[in-house]
């Protein structure tokens, strides 16, 4: 990929370079926790894991009583950077290590910023939800979801029409990638892209219906579960029904260009490569400004469907897909974060004298909440999920407030889209208000070309 702004960005003070150096240390260890908790086939946690963050937290505070006044801005910006990275770790090695410590909002708060935990308890609250357009989104994917062949048989592809199948459904899904491409061109966010940036490849999703960024191995995988394969009612032909595909493919090029962007123009810590990346920390901007750019070729989807290769119904599919992708991950959160509340102390209870009340359970408050009488009845409606994929969901939400609140107010500045994605593109930033800041400084870079 080529992009219309390529500006480098350079730490000048040696103590900050250090101090990001040290950030990279302890993001590795915290990634290695991950890897001991969640990512395994079990849990197989190390109490020396623990302590090797333990010590890279010290290690940085040290570090900050080295730096004096006088920072250049962007210095300045890393070392807050460094906090809010920092204030994040701490915040959940204490919730996960302190019996004490089972706040779960003030918890969300220290890791997200302020409103998250708000935001989904509210969220799916019987007048705040969007019924409606949940119902009108799977009322539109009804017909392709219920007559739909199996995404894995078209992968297997041993003979017609299978075959066939699994030939067009490839040229569909590269067909989306030139499309996307072109449209990354036209508002001048890439100068240029090529069939050699990136591949993509197809996969069963397991279906999830879900793709996702290889950014070591520099790949798109698109699940054909995305790319519903069925036969219309009266119909002899299969069809496909590519109403998302087309915002999905942008939502992960747009990962693909952040990773590029970030490799060569900011300093390592703002640019964690793999060992280092740590989902809770790097996800929400990671995440935002991919859902920020599916905005913006959505809007011209709903707006000409036909430039984009899509039908009304298909346009209206992919609208609706957009406007609901964060609703409905909300009363699976809520039943999450309940879940964690429900084992919660205040610290003047015995343990062993604490017996679980009814009005506890996940199932009960959620019911209570949405006004949804199911989530009572059939607790297992829903799942237990450990506190590592919550965090993973809940970044959705924290970059969509981040990424979308920072693109708002350049939108009213009148900021061009190229200059708003660039800027908001570049770095891996922990903190919101950091990046925000960032985002002036880059502007004021780019101002007049």
């Amino acid at each position: 990929m080529k992009f219309k702004y390529e500006l480098p960005w350079e730490i000048k003070r040696k103590e900050v370079r250090d101090a990001d150096e040290e950030r990279i240390l302890l993001n590795k260890a915290v990634s290695l926790l991950l890897n001991e908790t969640y990512y395994g086939p079990r849990p197989c946690i190390s109490t020396e894991t623990i302590r090797k963050i333990k010590e890279h937290l010290g290690s940085l505070e040290e570090r900050f009583f080295k730096i004096t006044n006088g920072l250049d801005p962007f210095d300045s910006l890393i070392v807050q950077d460094i906090k809010a990275n920092m204030k994040a770790v701490k915040s959940y090695l204490d919730y996960t290590t302190d019996f004490k410590n089972k706040n779960v909002s003030l918890f969300l708060y220290r890791v997200f910023g302020q409103g998250i935990y708000r935001s989904v308890i509210s969220g799916v609250k019987l007048e705040n939800y969007p019924h409606e357009l949940i119902h009108e989104y799977k009322k539109a994917m009804f017909e392709p979801n219920s007559r739909q062949i199996d995404s894995e048989a078209i992968l297997r592809a041993q003979q017609e029409p299978f075959i066939t199948l699994k030939r067009q459904l490839v040229k569909e899904i590269n067909n989306r990638k030139e499309i996307v491409n072109q449209f990354l061109v036209n508002i001048e966010f890439l100068k240029s892209a090529s069939k050699k940036d990136y591949f993509l490849e197809l996969s069963s999703g397991d279906g999830t219906a879900c793709g996702f960024w290889d950014g070591m191995n520099y790949y798109i995988d698109i699940s054909a579960d995305q790319v519903p394969c069925f036969k219309p009612k009266g119909q002899d032909t299969y069809v496909f029904s590519k109403g998302d595909l087309t915002q999905t493919v942008c939502h992960e090029i747009m990962h693909a260009a952040k990773d590029q962007i970030s490799r060569n123009m900011v300093p390592n810590g703002l640019f964690p490569d793999g060992e280092d990346y740590v989902a809770f920390i790097h996800s929400p901007g990671y995440e935002g400004v991919s859902l920020y750019a599916e905005k913006l070729i959505g809007t011209q989807i709903s707006k000409n469907p036909e430039k984009f290769g899509l039908t009304e119904k298909e346009a209206k599919i992919a609208e609706l897909s957009r406007l609901t992708y964060i609703p409905r991950k909300l009363q699976q959160l809520a039943y999450s974060l309940y879940d964690l509340e429900r084992w919660a102390y205040d610290g003047k209870e015995n343990e062993k004298d604490r017996l679980p009340r009814y009005e506890d359970f996940p199932g009960y408050r959620l019911a209570k909440a949405s006004g949804i009488e199911r989530f009572r009845k059939d607790p297992n409606n829903l799942d237990e999920v450990g506190l590592e994929e919550t965090l993973l969901q809940l970044s959705y939400l924290a970059g969509q407030k981040r990424i979308f609140s920072i693109a708002k107010d350049l939108e009213k500045m009148k900021i061009p889209q190229d200059k708003i994605l660039s800027a908001i593109s570049t770095g891996f930033w922990c903190s919101g208000k950091a990046q925000r800041r960032f985002v002036d400084l880059y502007l004021e870079r780019v101002k007049g070309k």
